[in-house]
């Protein structure tokens, strides 16, 4: 909140006059609480990408592309953190409550799981700012990407098939399977280079030999 009740007592702490432009900002804000404030921020900022001219295809599929990959690494290490002796006593275990997941599993999560692995997604969009029409592709295609390695349905005709190096459900039923032994996200490569696709290796194997 603005410390200052006046247009007078803001001008001696500045120690100049306030611009017509200052004024009318002043004499508007000084009232107003700060979570309306910032949220009126946010309105305005989603007019202006939302206003803006519309990407070009290519332009939105190499956004979305790099979206993917800035997700994908940073979501295994905060997957990874998440996984900790404590926090995955404390916190991570709620989501792991379903050994065997559907789809709603995407969504079962402790609060800050949930604020964790949302930074990982929302980071990417402030490191390469995109249009209105961009960043609610990714968040769906985010929630669509949830539903579907959770559903526990390895399905054939999945588009994601297309995707190299995407795991999909058959790849993180296993991760659910092993609870706090074994880490991994949505895609494998991370998963690949720290050596933990080794464990779907072993599983796989007990599972043949059984």
């Amino acid at each position: 909140m603005i410390p200052f009740t006046t247009v007078e007592a803001a001008e001696t702490s500045l120690g100049r006059a306030m611009t017509w432009a200052e004024a009318l900002w002043f004499r508007y804000s000084r009232s107003t609480p700060d979570y309306w404030l910032c949220f009126q921020s946010f309105l305005i900022l989603f007019a202006t990408y939302t206003l803006a001219p519309l990407p070009s295809a290519g332009e939105v599929a190499a956004q979305l592309v790099v979206y993917m990959l800035m997700e994908d690494y940073l979501g295994y290490w905060f997957h990874r953190f998440l996984h900790s002796e404590w926090i995955y006593d404390n916190i991570h275990y709620v989501h792991h409550e379903f050994r065997a997941p559907m789809g709603f599993a995407a969504a079962h999560a402790h609060w800050f799981e949930s604020l964790v692995l949302g930074f990982a997604a929302f980071i990417s969009i402030f490191a390469v700012p995109c249009h209105m029409i961009t960043c609610w592709l990714w968040f769906a295609i985010r929630g669509i990407a949830g539903v579907e390695i959770h559903c526990g349905f390895n399905l054939p005709f999945s588009p994601t098939k297309l995707i190299p190096f995407y795991g999909g459900a058959e790849f993180h039923d296993y991760h659910h399977h092993y609870g706090g032994k074994w880490n991994t996200v949505t895609w494998h490569r991370c998963s690949h280079f720290v050596t933990t696709y080794m464990g779907r290796i072993a599983f796989t194997g007990t599972k043949t030999q059984a």
